[in-house]
């Protein structure tokens, strides 16, 4: 049987794993590491090495047979179940594990087994992306949106970042120049000049827009135009939101990175079901691997 635990959150942006003690029923940390960027839809290769990597240091610190460990990791782009597959065959061939010993899901799923210790709830995930995830007092599961940036992820830091640069587009054709308090700080990120701005066009990555997120929170008082598109966010949190509770009773969690600054602007109603965070992704992949073990869980839809 395995002695040790490990779980990870691997998000687009950050990976946190944590290993654990079996024959403990509290999660106790024995040893906690972070690393960079974990999306099989962004750097299959980039988040394979960062895992091997992560795993392979937990799995040192305790003992030198990974035979003695059972591993949940929910990774960003692990709702592609092409990708999922080919990850965790090279996890299990690197390491030498049987299936039982890893589970690979997407980072939603261990976010929505942390917020509320693996109890019903929704789960809206409001980081780089976005996403909402119910889940039934009988394990069951469904998910709201997560379509990846490109298309979707209404509702993250991505889809504000695209907005206040359409925006800054926008200023600059209408005056020749950039007038508002919000594109004149982007500026300083993009540049000012046509030439400028399409040379970081063209080499802006989905993290690039996520990072101007802050700017546009930061001058949503101060700036018509940042508290603009700082409401089409809260709109589309919203909705977000609606149609992941049509089918739930459960209480609404908020985690992320935009988690404190987008709830106080929620609608009432979405406002008196809300419920503060037990725990994150990393507790959740942790209390899947211990279910893991012991046959308590079984990760559904």
């Amino acid at each position: 049987m395995s002695k040790y635990l490990i779980g990870i959150d691997g998000g687009a942006t950050k990976t946190i794993a944590r290993l654990t003690a079996s024959d403990i029923s509290e999660q106790s940390i024995l040893v906690e590491r972070t690393a960079g960027s974990c999306s099989l839809s962004h750097d299959f290769e980039q988040a394979l090495v960062t895992v091997k990597q992560l795993v392979t240091d937990l799995v040192q610190s305790v003992t030198s047979q990974a035979e003695q460990v059972t591993i949940v990791m929910g990774v960003a782009g692990a709702g592609n179940e092409a990708l999922k597959q080919k990850f965790s065959l090279a996890i299990l061939e690197y390491f030498q594990l049987n299936e039982a010993q890893l589970v690979v899901t997407t980072d939603a799923v261990t976010s929505l087994f942390g917020a509320n210790n693996g109890h019903a709830a929704v789960c809206l995930a409001l980081g780089t992306g976005s996403v909402a995830m119910s889940l039934g007092s009988d394990g069951h599961f469904k998910q709201v949106g997560g379509w990846g940036a490109s298309i979707g992820d209404e509702g993250g830091a991505v889809s504000i970042g695209k907005q206040a640069v359409r925006a800054l587009l926008w200023e600059y054709d209408s005056n020749e120049r950039l007038k508002s308090r919000l594109s004149l700080k982007i500026s300083e990120y993009i540049g000012s000049h046509r030439s400028t701005i399409l040379s970081w066009l063209s080499q802006a990555s989905a993290v690039d827009y996520a990072n101007l997120a802050p700017i546009v929170t930061e001058l949503k008082t101060e700036c018509p135009l940042a508290y603009k598109i700082f409401i089409v966010h809260i709109k589309q949190v919203e909705k977000l939101a609606y149609t992941a509770l049509k089918a739930s009773n459960g209480p609404l969690i908020l985690l992320g990175g935009l988690a404190e600054v987008t709830a106080p602007y929620l609608s009432d109603d979405l406002q008196e079901r809300l419920l503060s965070p037990k725990g994150n992704s990393v507790d959740g992949a942790c209390h899947l691997a211990r279910c893991q073990l012991s046959d308590k869980q079984e990760i559904k839809k």
